[in-house]
C-alpha cells in the first residue's frame, strides 16, 4: 500500500513541476497566477517525503532530506496572496505582509547544519527515525502543529476577505467575477476541510502514533489538491483569475475595435456558436477563421468584456427572444437553459439576472402581462 501511495505522491509533486510551470508561464500571465503556481508547486514540494522514504530512493539522493520542510512555511502566505490578488486589482504585498515570509527563511536558517551534513548522516537519520516509526520529535511537533495553524488562519482570513468584497460589490459584480468568487469558497471549503481531517490526525498523535502513520493520508490530499487547482487553472484560466485588463495604448482605434467587435458578435448570434456548452476561445477563432489572439483582442478591447462575460451575453440575448415568443409560457427553464449554452440552470439564473436585472422566470411574467 505505501509503495502504491509512493507513486501517487510522485504522481502529484510531478504534476505540481509541470502545471505550476504551465500556469506560470502563459502570456501575461500577472501576479494571480503566479501565486496559485508558486502555491502549487510548495504543495508538490512539500509532500516530496512520501516519494523519497517509502521507495528507498532517499538512499540515492540523501541530500533530499528534509528539503521538503521549508515548502511547508509558504503554503498559508501564498495560499493568502493569491486569494487576495484574485480580489483586489493589481494586489502587490506590502513590505509588513512580507514578514509572513519569515518563517520559512528561518526554517532554512534552523536546517542548514542539516543541509550541509554528509548524505551518510542524513541516510542513518532517515533509517533511525522515519524508517523506524520512533514517536514523533518536538521538531516534527513543530512543523505540523505551525503548518496547521498558518493555513487555519490565513485560510479563515482570506475567507473573511473574500466576503468583504462580496459585500462592497453587491449586485454589481460581473456575472465572470461571481464565477471566480463561487470558486474561491470552493477552494478555501476544501482547505478547511482538509484542516479538519488534521485534526484527527492530531488526535491519534496525542494518543502516540508517530506522523509517519499519516503520511500517505496527507500526501494523497494534497496531491488531489494539486490536480484540483493545477487542472482549473490550465483548463479554467478565467476562474482562477480575474481577466487582465487591456491597456489603452493596445487599442490605437477604439472605433476599429468597436466595429469588428459588432460585426463578430452579430456572425456568432446568427450562426448560434454560443450554444455548445463547451466552446472555448479557440474553437470559436477557429470557426470564425481568426487567430484567438486576435478574437480575444477584438471582444476585450472591442466590447471591452471578457470572453465569458461575452458568451454569457449571447445565451441571455438568445434566451430573451425565446421567452418574448408566443407559446413560450410552458417552456422548461432548463432546458432552455441547456438549450442556449448553460451547464445548468443556477448560472443561467445569475448570468440572466446580471443582464436583465430578472430573474427568467420573473422576466416570462413580464413579458406575458
Amino acid at each position: 500500500m505505501q509503495i502504491i501511495t509512493s507513486y501517487l505522491a510522485g504522481i502529484g509533486v510531478f504534476l505540481s513541476l509541470f502545471l505550476s510551470s504551465v500556469i506560470a508561464v502563459r502570456r501575461k500571465s500577472g501576479g494571480t497566477r503566479l501565486y496559485l503556481s508558486a502555491f502549487i508547486l510548495a504543495s508538490g514540494l512539500a509532500t516530496t517525503y512520501q516519494v523519497l522514504f517509502p521507495s528507498g530512493l532517499f538512499r540515492v539522493l540523501p541530500h533530499l532530506v528534509k528539503t521538503y520542510i521549508p515548502p511547508q512555511f509558504l503554503l498559508g502566505p501564498l495560499l493568502y496572496f493569491y486569494v487576495s490578488s484574485v480580489l483586489e486589482e493589481n494586489y502587490r504585498p506590502s513590505r509588513r505582509a512580507l514578514l509572513h515570509l519569515a518563517p520559512f527563511a528561518l526554517s532554512i536558517v534552523y536546517l542548514a547544519p542539516f543541509f550541509l551534513s554528509s548524505g551518510e548522516k542524513k541516510i542513518a537519520f532517515v533509517e533511525a527515525t522515519i524508517l523506524s516509526r520512533v514517536p514523533s520529535s518536538g521538531e516534527e511537533w513543530v512543523v505540523w502543529l505551525y503548518l496547521q495553524g498558518s493555513l487555519w488562519a490565513y485560510a479563515l482570513a482570506a475567507l473573511a476577505r473574500l466576503r468583504d468584497a462580496k459585500k462592497r460589490t453587491a449586485g454589481r459584480a460581473s456575472v465572470q467575477i461571481q464565477h471566480i468568487r463561487a470558486w474561491l469558497r470552493l477552494f478555501l471549503s476544501g482547505v478547511l476541510g482538509a484542516l479538519a481531517i488534521f485534526l484527527v490526525v492530531d488526535g491519534f498523535m496525542l494518543a502516540g502514533a508517530p506522523l509517519v502513520r499519516f503520511n500517505s493520508l496527507i500526501s494523497m490530499i494534497v496531491a488531489s489538491n494539486i490536480v484540483v487547482l493545477g487542472w482549473r487553472g490550465v483548463a479554467n484560466p478565467d476562474h482562477v483569475a480575474p481577466p487582465e485588463p487591456v491597456p489603452a495604448a493596445a487599442v490605437p482605434d477604439a472605433e476599429s475595435w468597436g466595429r469588428r467587435f459588432r460585426e463578430i458578435r452579430e456572425t456568432i448570434a446568427a450562426r448560434r456558436l454560443f450554444r455548445d456548452p463547451d466552446v472555448t476561445l479557440p474553437d470559436l477563432a477557429k470557426s470564425l477563421g481568426c487567430t484567438r489572439n486576435e478574437l480575444s483582442r477584438i471582444i476585450n478591447a472591442g466590447g471591452n468584456v471578457s470572453f465569458h462575460e461575452f458568451l454569457y451575453g449571447l445565451r441571455v440575448e438568445e434566451a430573451k427572444r425565446v421567452l418574448d415568443e408566443g407559446g413560450s409560457a410552458s417552456r422548461n427553464l432548463l432546458s432552455l437553459s441547456c438549450d442556449i449554452g448553460f451547464r445548468n440552470k443556477s448560472t443561467f439564473n445569475s448570468a440572466f439576472k446580471r443582464f436583465t436585472g430578472f430573474t427568467p422566470s420573473e422576466y416570462r411574467g413580464r413579458a406575458k402581462t
